[in-house]
């Protein structure tokens, strides 16, 4: 009808009480300080209004759409939802603490043990295998230097360096897996 607002068939809300907005409002501006970044960046990488960013950043925010929630995490750079898995914005506002993008994701297990009680663990999805800690760096140096001039050496290791550390630990397994694999060990 002529006057009405328009209301999307089927969107998600999430309820935010008092406490909920505060914590969700701590935990989006100190990522965004943490980013560096202004809020006219969040906003548009997140693809939110100014408007709405300002109130969940000034605890005002008391219902928001999933996917509200889904654009704060794409914009402050955490990990989203993954189907019925909560993302980042929503842990926070349940009172769990946000994971960066790429992370590896909590995944619950029921199983039964010896007594017959059914039981929940919780593990970490990996598909990276992060179990293995990272070589030291100065190790691999020494380990490249050993096989190539010190211009290769170099632009390896910087461009190691300039990863962020989770992306870094990995490239590191995989490349002394490589250097293993060259040696014959």
């Amino acid at each position: 009808m002529p006057g009405d607002a328009w209301e999307p068939v089927g969107v998600a809300t999430v309820e935010l009480d008092e406490d909920q907005a505060q914590r969700l409002a701590a935990a989006t501006r100190n990522r965004r300080r943490e980013l560096r970044l202004t809020q006219q960046d969040v906003a548009q990488a997140g693809q939110l209004s100014l408007a709405t960013l300002n109130r969940i950043e000034n605890g005002k925010a008391t219902s928001l759409s999933l996917r509200t929630l889904d654009g704060l995490d794409s914009g402050l750079r955490w990990q989203g939802r993954q189907g019925r898995e909560m993302g980042s914005a929503e842990r926070v506002v349940h009172g769990g603490s946000p994971l960066p993008a790429g992370s590896p994701r909590p995944v619950s297990q029921e199983f039964v043990d010896d007594l017959g009680v059914v039981r929940r663990r919780v593990t970490f999805e990996d598909p990276t295998e992060h179990v293995e800690s990272p070589p030291k760096l100065s190790e691999l140096a020494q380990r490249v230097a050993d096989v190539s001039d010190a211009d290769v050496t170099y632009y390896v290791l910087r461009r190691l360096l300039a990863l962020e550390p989770a992306k870094r630990n990995n490239m590191l397994v995989a490349f002394a897996r490589m250097l293993d694999a060259v040696d014959g060990n």
